[in-house]
């Protein structure tokens, strides 16, 4: 697949992204986890895991850029979009797509390993992030090799204070 994109404001590990999209532009921000490698003959012998990592674009319990951040401080070459909320738009499921494509093409590029994909969705996204990832493979696209989807919830309760059990014959006599 040959989709136009121009990459703009490269600088400190971080490009802005347009890719040509089904349904219009596709906005995106590439996260490399040190600077980039400009020449071939000086990139790593074991190319970055790749991660795409899609957020609505409100109602996200961690914000977008600082998710995507995470990923590059473990590691990973970053593709980070943020799309509506909505898990029946077409629109945002073709943006999800043709991200996943162009980063699997370009990958190598840019100091990546496509075989090492992961694809992220969090909050009001992880419906049309699974969808994208289910059917991935049968329409010709590249392969997911981990999907993770990050709900929000309620805080998981407190656990209850530990009661230590000591033996009489083991306590110390306070003086």
């Amino acid at each position: 697949m040959s989709t136009f994109h121009t990459l703009t404001s490269v600088s400190a590990g971080r490009a802005t992204l347009v890719l040509r999209g089904p349904d219009g532009p596709v906005h995106g921000i590439i996260l490399w986890p040190r600077p980039p490698v400009l020449d071939p003959a000086d990139a790593p012998e074991r190319p970055h895991p790749v991660a795409v990592v899609v957020s609505p674009r409100s109602g996200a319990p961690v914000p977008a850029d600082a998710l995507a951040r995470s990923f590059a401080a473990g590691g990973s070459l970053v593709l980070s979009l943020t799309v509506p909320g909505d898990a029946d738009d077409a629109a945002a499921a073709g943006a999800v797509r043709t991200a996943v494509e162009w980063i699997a093409e370009h990958a190598h590029e840019l100091d990546g390993d496509p075989r090492r994909l992961t694809l992220v969705g969090q909050a009001g996204v992880t419906g049309l992030v699974a969808d994208v990832a289910a059917t991935a493979d049968e329409n010709g696209g590249p392969t997911i090799g981990q999907l993770l989807l990050l709900r929000a919830g309620p805080d998981p309760p407190r656990p209850a204070p530990v009661t230590y059990l000591v033996p009489r014959s083991e306590r110390r006599e306070s003086s």
